[in-house]
């Protein structure tokens, strides 16, 4: 189990060689292979990335809030939250991608809102009126007057938000529409957009429909140079 009920990429949550959770009972923590860092003590511990950061998640009298803990075991971070849920919406939360993690935060007037934050816990300026939809494959999905676009991990547009509709990336391609296409992580197209259907990637295959002709079979490809 790597934190969500969907289907997600593979390659997400998946442990360092030199951090990893362990158990104790029904509770979890993390140790290396010579010695424990953090005792078991939380309900859902999640991989420690690559920036040397782990997040669990702590359950308490008030609700729940996910405390960032460094190799050293100090904490970075306690104040931020959970997604609402462990759908495909919560995609970007509970690991790290690219130095960048998707948070709740109570706001002061007692609103939540949704943010990136890097692996010291600031939070990163997107651009003003803009919502955050998703995290994945380095990307940023956002939309605004239902419009679509998304970001690279460093800010700058891969896509403008010109999309009717679009889902997060994943193993690099992403689906949107008018009618359905993919893009891969530059923003170019990748499958045509003439479909009226076509599943996310997994394992290197994709699904689309279109009334006419029926269903058709997409494999992902290396093209060596």
């Amino acid at each position: 189990k790597r934190a969500f009920d969907c289907e997600y990429p593979r390659y997400l949550g998946v442990r360092i060689d030199t951090i990893f959770r362990y158990r104790d009972g029904n509770m979890y923590g993390y140790k290396t292979k010579g010695y424990v860092v953090i005792t078991a003590m939380f309900r859902e511990v999640f991989a420690f990335s690559d920036e040397g950061v782990g997040c669990v998640l702590w359950k308490h009298a008030g609700g729940e809030n996910l405390i960032f803990y460094n190799s050293k075991a100090v904490t970075i971070n306690m104040e931020y939250l959970p997604s609402v849920d462990r759908s495909a919406n919560a995609l970007g939360y509970y690991y790290f991608d690219d130095g960048l993690i998707r948070v709740r935060r109570q706001n002061a007037d007692k609103t939540y809102s949704e943010i990136l934050i890097t692996s010291d816990a600031k939070p990163v300026s997107l651009p003003s009126d803009y919502s955050l939809v998703s995290y994945t494959d380095s990307r940023i999905l956002l939309s605004k007057n239902g419009r679509y676009g998304f970001m690279s991990s460093r800010f700058e547009w891969v896509t403008l938000p010109e999309y009717i509709s679009a889902k997060p990336f994943y193993e690099g391609l992403a689906v949107v529409s008018d009618k359905y296409g993919v893009i891969d992580r530059s923003g170019d197209t990748v499958v045509p957009f003439v479909f009226d259907y076509i599943s996310d990637c997994s394992d290197g295959v994709l699904l689309a429909y279109e009334k006419e002709h029926g269903w058709t079979v997409f494999e992902k490809t290396v093209v060596n140079p």
